[in-house]
């Protein structure tokens, strides 16, 4: 047989391996081809879509950039290089090849697809992206990836009703488009449609069970509506695949349903190891910044009107001029509240780096010499973790994320003596700043205008106990739930006042409520306030906040004792579980902090059959407000920068972290 004949005939065989799926005989009929006519192009293209099948990519680069030479500029292998170094990371030259095939053919729809795929998931360039998906969708309307792809650049966007539709289109052209139901799943969370999306990412966790993060996304989602069906199996999953080094749940969700502060600490390094590991190259190399004043940046996602910006205003205001040089860094959306602006007054300089690289982010903190990058809230918005990976900074502090982020490329976690004791901070990988008094005293919500609202306005019985928790909903767990059904059972005319979050959550509490022996209807439930000022307001309505667990109330615990409204919690091992707790420690009210459930609901009955210790706590939680104890967002101020300095001159003595206790008296 003659040589090209032979090679013809490997080839066709490699061909029928290859669409069997047999990648491994497809190469090796390939490779045999290719010893017999060494270097026809289209043999070693084959081989080259073979290996990048095997993941096999630096050998496959290498094979396409043979056919290049070998052959005239060509826009499909010029596509081909492309594709695989995005897949090797390497956005520049990836880029550069894609731009080179549409020169050629400006009308090739795959190249556009990909050359869209890569300016959204590593330029993040999503306006660019969406562009070219756009018009590669006009050359090939019914091409299921480009629609998936397309709503991924418009989720990055912030236009989710457009994603979704995007999604749905993909899944018509294509119903086994796991990315597009991935995708979608989110959409709907993102929506607030959580009923719909626990839904959705059971469809997806069916249609590929071995993705990470699945049970966990399913578990969150029905927390979301109070679905609390396989709770106790699901959970158990989640932990057993943590143990076993599983990829199953975000560190954020854990917070809601998980006890153990080394599993949450295990789920945190996975994910960090997972999605953010450190950079091979790292920025700040050990250079001595010589500065007058301290570079302080805020590195945070969530720089506009929601909790997160409200809460730290105060705190980023009253920072020392004298003392700190301040940088906002926004990564996020920018809204154009007043609550945007208002951020924006408090730094001396401040950065919108919402559409630059995690890469381009971290160049621009290392070329300002930022002393100490603070990311705010990380897992729990987009604080985009990636760009600390890069290590810009001598120091990198995690602040407010309640919880390790896992990585060791941060340093230090802003702490209290109760919310993170010694006892416990060997579960983060972060040393411990411990500040005095309360891990929340940066907050003093607004003055509360005029007169409480009445009870019936409420939609409150005017007689009887209101018991209160204005958490979150995926906060309420089954266990506490419990407690708060026997209280209603035992206390004639109680209610229990929630805050509405969606019909369907209000539907399955009221279902819950019925099976523990109480009618649905003294389950009361709170609509979104008109303003803040009511929210804050209504407060006072309540008799007694009773807390989650073990995800306590936060910036809630705070609202209800600005507005008087006393609260009894729970703290366990976990440092989310800890953090009203610590609230209660600073206004000297740790009578109201249980150490288990039998406790908790010990408490709380106790104090409802005590109305003169209820007006008493009410007078201790008036005074607490003016007397600095609780809410002193400038004294945390000045304690926050004592310890930054701190570990600033630790790091210049050439010294590790180590853990840091602030005094009090600074």
């Amino acid at each position: 047989m003659i040589p090209l004949e032979r090679a013809k005939r490997l080839v066709e065989q490699g061909t029928a391996q290859l669409q069997a799926g047999r990648l491994t005989g497809a190469l090796a009929k390939f490779e045999q081809a290719l010893a017999v006519v060494p270097n026809h192009p289209g043999v070693l293209n084959n081989c080259a879509v073979v290996l990048e099948k095997l993941g096999r990519l630096d050998q496959a680069l290498a094979m396409y950039e043979r056919v290049a030479k070998l052959t005239p500029p060509h826009f499909g292998v010029l596509n081909n290089c492309g594709v695989v170094l995005r897949k090797l990371g390497r956005p520049a030259e990836a880029l550069e090849r894609f731009d080179r095939a549409l020169a050629l053919k400006p009308d090739y729809a795959e190249a556009l697809a990909n050359r869209g795929k890569l300016l959204v998931e590593q330029l993040d360039r999503p306006a660019d992206g969406l562009a070219g998906f756009d018009r590669s969708l006009q050359l090939r309307p019914d091409h299921a990836d480009t629609w998936s792809n397309r709503a991924v650049a418009l989720t990055a966007l912030d236009r989710f009703p457009e994603a979704l539709a995007s999604c749905d289109r993909a899944l018509a052209l294509d119903a086994r488009q796991t990315d597009a139901l991935f995708n979608r799943a989110g959409l709907l969370e993102r929506l607030k449609c959580f009923d719909e999306a626990a839904r959705a990412w059971e469809r997806v966790l069916k249609a590929e069970p071995t993705r990470p993060y699945l049970h966990g996304r399913v578990l969150h989602a029905r927390l979301q509506c109070c679905d609390w069906h396989d709770y106790e199996a699901l959970r158990s999953q989640i932990e057993a695949g943590i143990v076993a080094g599983k990829p199953e749940d975000e560190p954020w969700q854990m917070l809601a349903h998980c006890t153990s502060p080394a599993l949450q600490s295990r789920a945190a390094e996975i994910v960090a190891a997972d999605r953010y590991p450190a950079s091979p190259a790292p920025l700040w190399k050990g250079e001595r910044y010589e500065h007058g004043r301290l570079r302080i940046a805020w590195l945070s996602g969530g720089f506009r009107a929601q909790v997160e910006a409200q809460t730290m205003a105060s705190l980023l205001e009253h920072h020392d001029k004298t003392r700190c040089e301040t940088f906002g860094l926004s990564v996020g959306m920018n809204d154009g509240s007043p609550m945007r602006r208002r951020i924006e007054a408090a730094f001396e300089h401040f950065v919108d780096a919402r559409n630059w690289t995690d890469e381009q982010v971290a160049r621009w903190a290392r070329e300002q010499e930022i002393d100490i990058l603070v990311i705010v809230a990380a897992y729990m918005s987009d604080s985009r973790l990636g760009i600390l990976r890069h290590r810009p900074s001598p120091l990198q502090v995690n602040f407010g994320s309640m919880g390790t982020i896992g990585a060791d490329y941060v340093d230090y976690v802003v702490a209290d003596r109760h919310f993170l004791p010694p006892g416990l901070d060997g579960f983060f990988k972060e040393k411990a700043l411990r500040l005095p008094g309360a891990v929340m005293k940066y907050y003093a919500p607004p003055e509360i205008a005029g007169p409480p609202p009445s009870r019936s306005s409420l939609g409150l019985p005017e007689a009887g106990f209101v018991f209160c928790c204005f958490n979150n909903s995926y906060k309420i767990q089954p266990a506490t739930f419990d407690v708060w059904m026997r209280l209603l059972r035992d206390n004639e005319h109680s209610v229990l006042w929630l805050r509405e979050t969606s019909a369907t959550a209000k539907a399955n509490l009221q279902a819950e409520a019925s099976r523990r022996g109480v009618a649905p209807k003294r389950l009361v439930f709170a609509p979104f306030a008109a303003s803040y000022d009511d929210h804050l307001a209504r407060f006072r309505a309540a008799d007694l906040f009773v807390d989650a667990f073990p995800y306590n109330a936060h910036t809630t615990a705070c609202e209800a004792l600005w507005a008087g409204l006393p609260l009894v919690t729970l703290s366990g091992e976990t440092a989310v579980s800890r953090v009203a707790g610590s609230l209660l420690h600073a206004a000297g009210l740790d009578e109201l902090v249980a150490a288990d459930l039998p406790e908790y609901e010990r408490k709380i009955r106790a104090l409802v059959a005590s109305p003169e210790r209820q007006v008493e706590l009410r007078e201790i939680l008036a005074r607490v407000r003016s007397s600095g104890a609780l809410f002193d967002p400038a004294g945390y101020c000045r304690w926050l920068e004592t310890g930054f300095t701190m570990m600033n001159e630790r790091q210049r003595q050439g010294l590790p972290p180590a853990p840091l206790d602030v005094p009090a008296d600074d």
